[in-house]
């Protein structure tokens, strides 16, 4: 768990008395969106994707979490309500944190806040490209964008190509790039037809590795 190897060795033995283990599967909703949370959850196997309600009250998923993230945190920091639904993408083991042994560390661990604040500004800045995302006024250009960052999680490169492993649907694109279903099919379809993607299977999407190139223009 990447967020507690901060600690020393002592900590992470007292700490993981505390934490519990839990398996979800496939579909089930760890986190609802405005419900109250005492928890952090860690990510030990498996992806969940942060979904949040749009004005039409709609599901719209806006990111993927995979193994070494967490979520839960903001709630436990600002005492507010959860912001958004978290469900598991396929299955899933989490690390849970309470409440109170989250501040603990907060209160006596420098190493930890630290960790959590840069963590913290890693996801402004992800929330950022999502913003920037969505002023392209080309379908290709959002699309390009937000394989992009799911790259840089779940990248695993190859000698033929890049490949992310993640399971999205056409919906859930479309969702992350404030497009219709239909446009992002259409232009799938066309970057496998010109051979920038590779393969595209249940769980992952397998691309040309000049599709990633810095001067590659659609």
């Amino acid at each position: 768990m990447p967020l507690l190897s901060c600690l020393s060795v002592a900590d992470i033995e007292q700490i993981s008395n505390k934490i519990l283990i839990r398996k979800y599967k496939k579909d089930v909703v760890l986190v609802q969106h405005g419900s109250e949370n005492k928890q952090l959850y860690m990510i030990l196997t498996g992806k969940v994707k942060v979904n949040v309600i749009n004005d039409d009250g709609k599901d719209v998923t806006i990111a993927v979490r995979g193994i070494g993230e967490y979520f839960g945190e903001m709630s436990l920091i600002d005492n507010q309500t959860t912001s958004a639904t978290v469900i598991a993408v396929e299955n899933t083991l989490v690390a849970i944190m309470s409440k109170n042994d989250f501040w603990l560390l907060v209160s006596s661990e420098p190493s930890f806040v630290h960790y959590l604040m840069t963590d913290l500004c890693s996801k402004v800045r992800e929330a950022n490209d999502i913003i920037k995302r969505l002023t392209y006024n080309k379908a290709e250009q959002r699309i390009k964008a937000m394989f992009q960052r799911l790259a840089s999680k779940f990248v695993a490169q190859t000698p033929n190509g890049i490949k992310i492993e993640i399971q999205v649907t056409h919906q859930d694109i479309a969702d992350m790039t404030g497009l219709f279903r239909e446009t992002v099919t259409s232009v799938l379809a066309h970057w496998r037809k010109e051979g920038y993607i590779l393969d595209v299977k249940k769980k992952y999407y397998y691309f040309n590795t000049k599709f990633f190139e810095n001067d590659f223009i659609l």
